[in-house]
């Protein structure tokens, strides 16, 4: 069972992150995503890099369902990345926040949970347009530690971020 810890809106400043950009369903959601977090920390640990938290940074939805995201980890200052990783900035701002404990398969349903409270008080994504899409560069996952297996798949803390306009 996931539990939502709280909801709460703070200001983060902004944050480098280098990783690799990804289009997926969420069918083939955990496989992908799972194996590029391994891709990434693997190509920054040969090149002496050392990841803060895990961010799956969302771009935009296809209408078939297809999800465009950048998956990585944030870095220490604007780090040349590895060879096959981008780099990428979270920006400076106000953002609605979701603390999240347990099964990261619960994410989405805590994320669907964490909409209606922001609507419901007032709090409105800045709705970025990106290079990639638009609507979804205001939002991403931050993974806070490192993920342990439980009955559901991966689990630990995350959070929800929202960027708000």
């Amino acid at each position: 069972m996931s539990i939502v810890r709280e909801y709460r809106v703070e200001h983060l400043g902004r944050r480098t992150y280098v990783g690799v950009p990804l289009e997926f369903t969420m069918a083939t959601l955990e496989m992908v995503v799972s194996e590029a977090f391994e891709s990434v920390a693997d190509a920054m640990a040969e090149h002496g890099l050392v990841g803060g938290e895990g961010v799956i940074r969302y771009r935009r939805m296809a209408p078939e369902g297809t999800f465009a995201v950048e998956v990585g980890y944030v870095v220490r200052g604007d780090v040349e990345p590895p060879p096959g990783l981008g780099r990428w900035a979270l920006p400076a701002g106000t953002y609605a926040i979701a603390a999240h404990e347990g099964p990261y398969a619960d994410l989405s349903a805590e994320t669907g949970s964490f909409l209606v409270w922001a609507d419901e008080a007032g709090h409105r994504p800045s709705m970025e347009v990106t290079g990639a899409g638009s609507g979804y560069a205001c939002y991403y996952e931050a993974y806070l530690e490192t993920p342990r297996e439980g009955p559901k798949g991966p689990e630990g803390s995350a959070e929800i971020r929202m960027l708000l306009g």
